[in-house]
């Protein structure tokens, strides 16, 4: 006769049950399976009975069981990887979501490992499944590629906290500082700054934060060790170059009202352009008395403003990438450091105005008599705390009152800045993009019609994809984000600078009649009958939209 069985644990809830599995046949019945179940430690119920009312007989019971190893916490050493093993081989991770997102993982055949920038507790969502899936790593967002339906989701918490000889710093709680001052009083101008001088702590988001730490640790440890037996020394610490990096965005970020930057919560790292009146390329057909409104190419991108005339570097990279502070924040990082690791601490200020002031025009009032050096004066002597080597911030904006300005996201999931595949038409080559989500920024942004702002002021209006693909640079502007019933597509070529109206243009034509499909996968939790799918990016017909689509997802 069929049997039945069912599935708890410890506490009695019901875990799963299977009546008539109909896998396994031999001449006298079918058998029930539970299969693909991954349990974490702890005490479980198995029961088999009749799948019949009142029939009675012998039964056999095979428990082969999967167990993870996954724990409900973890501690965690800032800095450090930290290896979970899964205990099987056959078993294959991928990580859905971490809230705050500061944690940088990788998934392979030997587990999962993550190492924390910042001390803080962090929740981890993760997916786990029999199936063949590829090593994956992020620094960002997570994203899962796992196309299986029997994948299940655990989450759990990993507390990091500052390794031997740091703690934690007393102003923004997360940046782990040394425990005794680290030098002693110089004629420096960073120890002739007072705390009462210093004024209130920068907002940053933790993403920032996070990000601009792990980038100047890079770029400082690649230009000490550039090949194998090869070392050099830095004079910057990768906390000073942090802050180098944090005090361009006060000047070179929009901000409402002026002299008033430090009561401002945390900027995105998605920032756009302040505006550019001037260049008629930043409009459609290279007219900006014709329309769209504010749908033009934004010359300068991100906490940085990467532009094209920034550096050749920044030039084939699309608007994502720029927002993205591991990639165009790395160049940033790069240039500070190949620039100030050879030079000698008493040449740190002379050397720090000059190549300051040339890339972030903003950085330097040229009004003043003599030059006025913002970006050094008015903020990175500020910003870092030369005695223990502690940046001046805090990731809580609400520290700071006194306006209407919208303080809800000091942090996202996803940062608003989403890596996602692409593809022309239904079918075709692949290539990566961005959703760049201006709508649901890390941090604050420019509204599009904010009170006392100019309308020839605002970025752009919408929220968009961007990409650089079949040698272009893309910005697609999806008709269910617009409200229209047109796509806008922006070509810019990855060799030409934007701002040249001979080479910029709206809907080339062999892209006006292609539509730009996207794949969007499950973030937060699995999807049923399929983790991840294709949709367009023109579907707006009721509450199926892609907007919705996208959001739904966890992007």
């Amino acid at each position: 006769d069929p049997v039945g069985g069912h599935a708890g644990d410890g506490s009695g809830a019901h875990i799963d049950h299977n009546d008539d599995h109909r896998s396994g046949y031999d001449t006298h019945r079918w058998n029930s399976r539970l299969v693909d179940r991954f349990l974490q430690p702890g005490d479980y119920t198995i029961e088999a009975t009749s799948y019949y009312q009142n029939r009675t007989g012998d039964y056999t019971l095979t428990v082969d069981a999967t167990v993870t190893g996954l724990r409900a916490s973890y501690d965690a050493v800032v800095g450090e990887q930290l290896m979970i093993g899964l205990g099987t081989s056959d078993v294959v991770a991928e990580v859905r979501s971490i809230t705050p997102s500061t944690l940088a993982w990788s998934t392979g055949s030997a587990g999962l490992a993550l190492t924390a920038g910042l001390a803080d507790t962090h929740r981890v969502g993760v997916a786990l499944a029999k199936s063949a899936v590829s090593s994956r790593s992020s620094t960002r967002s997570a994203r899962s590629v796992m196309n299986a339906t029997t994948a299940e989701t655990f989450e759990f918490d990993v507390a990091a906290s500052c390794g031997a000889g740091l703690v934690t710093s007393d102003r923004n709680g997360r940046v782990c500082v040394p425990v005794h001052a680290q030098t002693s009083a110089t004629s420096y101008p960073e120890d002739r700054v007072t705390e009462t001088g210093r004024g209130s702590k920068y907002p940053v988001t933790l993403g920032t934060l996070w990000g601009v730490k792990n980038v100047a640790r890079d770029a400082r440890d690649a230009y000490m060790n550039p090949s194998p037996g090869v070392t050099r020394a830095c004079t910057p610490t990768a906390n000073r170059i942090a802050a180098i990096m944090l005090s361009v965005p006060l000047f070179e970020v929009p901000n409402i009202e002026s002299n008033t930057y430090l009561r401002h919560p945390a900027r995105s790292p998605m920032a756009l352009s302040r505006w550019d009146r001037d260049h008629d390329a930043l409009y459609s057909d290279n007219d900006k008395t014709s329309g769209p409104a504010r749908a033009f190419w934004n010359p300068g991108v991100g906490l940085w403003q990467l532009d094209d005339t920034w550096a050749s570097a920044a030039r084939a990279l699309s608007h994502g990438e720029r927002a993205e502070i591991h990639i165009g924040g790395r160049l940033v990082a790069e240039y500070l450091a190949g620039q100030l690791c050879a030079v000698a601490e008493g040449g740190i200020k002379a050397k720090l105005k000059t190549i300051l002031d040339p890339p972030w025009l903003a950085c330097v009032d040229k009004g003043q008599t003599p030059y006025e050096h913002r970006c050094y004066e008015w903020s990175y002597l500020k910003l870092w705390v030369k005695a223990t080597d502690d940046l001046h911030v805090t990731s809580h904006s609400t520290e700071y009152p006194g306006g209407t300005l919208d303080y809800r996201s000091d942090f996202s999931t996803s940062g608003g800045l989403s890596k996602l595949e692409c593809r022309w038409g239904s079918s075709g080559n692949q290539f990566p993009c961005w959703f760049y989500d201006t709508d649901n920024p890390e941090g604050w942004m420019l509204d599009e019609d904010p009170a006392a702002v100019a309308a020839s002021q605002t970025p752009l209006a919408a929220p968009f994809m961007s990409f650089a693909e079949d040698g272009n640079r893309f910005a697609v502007f999806p008709e269910s984000f617009l409200g229209t019933q047109t796509t806008l597509i922006k070509a810019v070529p990855v060799a030409a600078n934007a701002r040249n109206a001979t080479v910029s243009s709206w809907t080339p034509d062999r892209y006006r009649n292609r539509v730009l499909h996207v794949e969007v996968c499950r973030v937060i939790a699995v999807e049923a009958g399929s983790v991840c799918k294709w949709v367009s990016t023109t579907l707006n017909s009721g509450r199926h939209t892609f907007a919705r689509t996208l959001r739904d997802a966890g992007h």
